[in-house]
């Protein structure tokens, strides 16, 4: 049995029905089954497989006879499929990093947008919005839009009670603020300068940039502020520190580069602001502003997910096709991402000596699976137990440079 159908096993118990209630099967003609449907739209998707190749994928498998422009018109009627079955994918509970003590009772989640660019003349471009659980390492939720729509939480309907949203400066606006709020929700957000007006509890404006100059990289500022929304004051917590001496003199270099291409002059107010790591946050007092900001850090947790998924799952290369077939596509590549992250957790679990992973043998782990489902390696309940011996040994000889071959060909 290929790895692909393997894949069918990890998807939730409805998903044939799905495939009916959304459209994607109205009829049984050239495929009879709503799993040969899925089968072939994950192996076009995983293999990276033409259409000319899929129906005659599909009619050495006895799927059916399908053209390829068939094919593509029913996989571009799957978008709401693909968007119900990941909504529904189960995820054991597993902990990929160990989560400060002082946030156990918060389901930490990271936010954030990339942006995907279609190949070719027309070059249409669209942003990913997701939510990532960085200590499950599971995704939470994700939204498609053009690249008209920016990044704010808005984009988002699905947070709850006990969510601890993190997000960095384009998130950090008085819109975002509410909405996460309205949830009753928890943020942690990175400022930049301007973001909002801050304000004392008598309604006098506060200059951000003279309290920051009482931080040092060892002393944390910390203080309660008020922003203006309809016309009255919302409380919130501002936590900041100084960068290191190395890193402003990268954030300059940065800054340089940045109005030297742009053709633009940032204000000295603004440069200022830069040297320091500030945040916005809803968390009371109990909780340190070290743990605030030594948290803030794990957010580049989604960054280097979005680096994973364009290079190992290929994401960022859109197939030169209508839109609708884009959208569909896209979609579908984030079922794939996530059945990898699934397939991923089976073998995070238990040994304590495991908690602590480091990115680089997440990395490694994530390009194995991606390989093995696509060149059908070796059969991936198998893989379970080799990758499990795989990783052990890994926490103990962590320099040690293993290829996938030589997992695989043992």
């Amino acid at each position: 049995m290929s790895n692909i159908k393997e894949l069918l096993k990890h998807m939730p118990d409805e998903y044939e029905s799905m495939a009916k209630s959304s459209g994607a099967m109205k009829r049984s003609r050239e495929i009879k089954t709503a799993s040969d449907l899925m089968l072939l739209c994950l192996t076009y998707l995983f293999k990276g497989l033409t259409l000319v190749e899929v129906s005659i994928y599909a009619a050495a498998e006895n799927i059916g006879n399908i053209s390829n422009v068939n094919f593509m018109k029913r996989f571009a009627k799957c978008r709401e499929w693909f968007k119900n079955v990941t909504t529904n994918l189960q995820y054991p509970e597993i902990m990929g990093y160990k989560k400060p003590s002082v946030f156990d009772a918060f389901r930490i989640i990271a936010v954030d947008a990339s942006d995907i660019v279609q190949r070719g003349a027309l070059k249409l471009e669209f942003h990913l919005h997701y939510a990532y659980d960085i200590f499950r390492m599971c995704t939470v939720g994700y939204k498609f839009t053009t690249n008209k729509v920016g990044e704010t939480l808005t984009n988002f309907n699905f947070f709850r009670k006990g969510d601890l949203i993190i997000a960095d400066r384009a998130y950090g606006t008085i819109t975002s603020i509410m909405h996460c709020l309205s949830f009753g929700a928890d943020y942690i957000f990175r400022l930049k300068y301007n973001a909002f007006n801050l304000y004392d509890i008598n309604g006098n404006q506060i200059s951000l940039n003279q309290k920051l100059t009482g931080a040092t990289e060892s002393k944390k500022v910390d203080f309660i502020a008020y922003f203006k929304k309809g016309g009255k004051l919302i409380p919130t917590r501002i936590c900041a520190v100084k960068k290191s001496v190395e890193a402003i003199e990268k954030t300059k270099a940065r800054t340089k580069r940045r109005e030297s291409k742009n053709m633009i002059t940032y204000s000295y107010e603004s440069k200022l602001m830069n040297n320091y790591i500030v945040i916005a946050t809803s968390l009371q007092c109990d909780i340190s502003a070290n743990d605030i900001l030594e948290l803030y850090r794990y957010r580049w947790q989604i960054e280097l997910l979005f680096k994973r998924m364009k290079s190992l799952i290929q994401l960022g290369n859109l197939p030169n096709k209508k839109e609708e077939n884009i959208l569909a596509w896209l979609d579908g590549k984030i079922l794939c991402a996530m059945l990898v992250e699934l397939i991923q957790a089976k073998v995070d679990f238990s040994p304590k000596e495991l908690l602590n992973i480091d990115e680089s043998s997440i990395w490694r782990k994530y390009r194995l699976i991606c390989q093995i489902i696509e060149k059908d390696l070796i059969s991936l309940e198998i893989y379970f137990e080799r990758l499990f011996e795989f990783l052990s040994k890994l926490q103990i000889e962590k320099r040690q440079k293993l290829r996938p071959l030589q997992l695989v060909n043992r």
